[in-house]
């Protein structure tokens, strides 16, 4: 099994499928990696990716770089629980993150960059007033994203 950190280096062996699983932390983004981990098979590949909002702070915004590698050393070892608590081996998994402006624009490159089979994520429920005022990242990728998704509620 290869693990990597690396954005390009592992893809999924033949006939394997490459899942993208986005996370904000929250339950249901952990039941979206859980799914994922469930149906995965050995050739496949996983890579959990959390978007970071960039910081504004008096100096104006900055990302902190000690934060982005800890999210994504927390992210990474979560998914390696998962996959011993399922007793299930991939050829290759890893967890990146990346501060961006907007979460929406962030997913949408990765996306382009890492060219996944499926995309997961979990849902919060806003509802409509909270997704109306906030934006629903979820309705968006449902609505935009040129690759299969699965959401989780």
């Amino acid at each position: 099994m290869t693990q990597s950190t690396d954005v390009l280096s592992a893809r999924p062996l033949p006939g394997g499928q490459f899942y993208l699983v986005l996370t904000d932390g929250s339950a249901t983004a952990q039941k979206a990696i859980e799914f994922v981990v469930q149906m995965s098979k050995p050739k496949d590949m996983i890579e959990i990716f959390q978007a970071l909002p960039v910081v504004q702070n008096t100096l104006g915004p900055s990302a902190d770089p000690d934060d982005r590698q800890e999210i994504m050393v927390n992210n990474y070892k979560l998914l390696e629980q998962i996959l011993k608590k399922h007793n299930k081996t991939v050829h290759a998994f890893r967890s990146d993150a990346t501060h961006g402006d907007d979460t929406r624009t962030t997913i949408t490159k990765r996306i382009q960059i890492v060219d996944p089979d499926l995309v997961a994520f979990g849902s919060r429920g806003l509802g409509t007033v909270e997704g109306l005022f906030l934006g629903s990242c979820s309705n968006y990728l449902v609505q935009t994203c040129p690759k299969p998704v699965l959401m989780i509620k």
